[in-house]
């Protein structure tokens, strides 16, 4: 960025630090249990179902609130929260 700015034309210095960078970063493979997996496009869907599993809204199970009974504010006690 300091070369950029002070207006040094040494595009072949920035272009290998940043090539090294794309390289450095580079998902190549990922493991999935056993599996190696490789290419852009099949790496693309291991982490998408990893995430849409995680994140997805499960309903059974889960606790419900029938039957219990809570007590409610008075408008005094309720303003007193503002």
């Amino acid at each position: 960025m300091q070369w950029l700015q002070e207006g040094d034309a040494n595009s072949k210095k920035i272009h290998g630090v940043m090539s090294n960078r794309r390289r450095h970063n580079a998902i190549n493979m990922v493991s999935v249990g056993e599996v190696n997996v490789e290419g852009v496009q099949n790496i693309r869907e291991v982490v998408f179902d990893h995430f849409s599993t995680h994140f997805k809204v499960v309903r059974e199970g889960q606790p419900g609130i029938q039957g219990l009974h809570f007590r409610k504010l008075s408008f005094g006690e309720a303003g007193n929260l503002t």
